[in-house]
Parts: C-alpha cells; structure tokens; sequence
C-alpha cells in the first residue's frame, strides 16, 4: 500500500538523516553531505508521488501536482523540476 505524502514528511526526513548518520556526531561537513543524500531521495520520492508510482502517493491537499506519467517523461529535465 503507498504512504500519502503530506506536510509529516519532514518528520521522516529527520528520522532518516539520523538513520543514515547511524545515530554518531558527524563533522559538519559529513552531516551536511548526509542531509543533502536524504533530501535528495526525498525529492525523488515526491517526484515519483506525482506520477503516480513509487512507494508513497500524493494526499487530497497536493492532488493539484499530479500528471500523468507520458506527459511527465515527455517533458525536458528542466521542464520536470519547474514542475
């Protein structure tokens, strides 16, 4: 079943940049680098969520970002993260 997405997101990405850290203090330098892999995957995630596949699924609030998949793909990369 997927997970809708929503403004609890955040929360996730705290739980899992502490995950990804293993729970150790980080250099500054590591947590910045480790954040930025979370949030990385993060946006993947929400890209996916507004074309309907992956794991989570847009909630009732965000249902205006979805688009249909062909539209989606035939888009340039620059095009898709105006989106």
């Amino acid at each position: 079943s997927k997970v809708p997405c929503g403004p609890t997101i955040a929360r996730v990405t705290i739980t899992s940049s502490k995950q990804a850290a293993g729970w150790k203090t980080l250099k500054l330098a590591d947590l910045i680098q480790q954040l930025f892999t979370v949030v990385e995957a993060q946006y993947r995630e929400t890209r996916r969520a507004c074309v309907g596949i992956g794991n989570f699924e847009l909630s009732s609030q965000f249902l205006r970002f979805n688009i249909p998949r062909d539209v989606y793909y035939a888009k340039t990369s620059k095009q898709r993260n105006l989106h």
